[in-house]
């Protein structure tokens, strides 16, 4: 006699539908208690606008972190929003200048409103983008290079770093000195490392120095967005929303 199989299958959700599910989450409940916050504070704090501009790592180590852009931008403006009557949003794509296979070094979209179509056209960019490539990525000609486009004096400026490469080790005081002189009250630099890409075919000796390469990393966007008076998010505490909202509350909390 045929034995049943003892296997119960209780959830059939892939790990991307957990993620983007806890993801989704988050925003919905940021969107409702963001004006309860407000109300419970004992100052009032208006943000008049509220600026962001990402710094995308795009070489082919990055699909889960410009997938993550893909997919919450819209959900991260729709909050931001909720906090300033004016949201606009840049971005700086970049690669290896050195590389192989890469299509471009470094693209730009400066900062544009969210309003009259402007989200749309910034999420066509965004699809746009293809990780490939490898090299000694240009992190800090693409921070800089965030740095120097039109800010808002009023406006809350946020730069979010979305890497997993730390680039040259020459860079590290350059970076760490551009984010001392670019954050402020109201001016920040955090960062999101995102979670490594497929492990499996990877041998040992990968492996290892995938983890030792990753201890780097946050060690570098630690100093830098310690500089910067903005957050670090690993992929264990948190999503690029996460990065980008708990920055801006930083402002606003009591």
């Amino acid at each position: 006699m045929r034995r049943p199989p003892r296997e119960i299958q209780i959830f059939s959700l892939s790990a991307l539908d957990l993620f983007a599910s806890a993801m989704g989450t988050f925003i919905v409940i940021a969107v409702m208690l963001f004006p309860y916050y407000l109300k419970t504070t004992k100052t009032k704090v208006r943000i008049p606008g509220i600026d962001v501009v990402y710094v995308i790592d795009t070489t082919a180590s990055m699909g889960e972190g410009v997938n993550q852009v893909r997919s919450s931008l819209a959900g991260v403006v729709a909050v931001l929003e909720k906090m300033a009557p004016s949201v606009r949003v840049g971005f700086v794509a970049y690669k290896a200048r050195d590389g192989r296979g890469n299509d471009y070094v470094m693209i730009f979209r400066d900062l544009a409103s969210t309003k009259q179509g402007g989200l749309l056209a910034m999420r066509r960019w965004v699809i746009r983008l293809n990780p490939q490539g490898g090299g000694t990525e240009i992190m800090l000609e693409a921070v800089r290079k965030a740095e120097s486009m039109k800010w808002r004096s009023g406006a809350m400026n946020v730069i979010v770093v979305v890497a997993d490469e730390p680039g040259s080790a020459s860079e590290l005081s350059a970076l760490v000195a551009l984010a001392r002189r670019f954050g402020g009250p109201r001016r920040k630099i955090s960062a999101f490392l995102p979670p490594a890409g497929a492990l499996r075919g990877m041998s040992p000796q990968q492996l290892q120095l995938l983890r030792r390469q990753r201890v780097i990393v946050r060690r570098w966007m630690k100093q830098i967005t310690t500089a910067g008076n903005g957050i670090f998010v690993p992929p264990d505490e948190g999503d690029l929303a996460s990065a980008t909202l708990l920055t801006v509350l930083e402002q606003v909390r009591p």
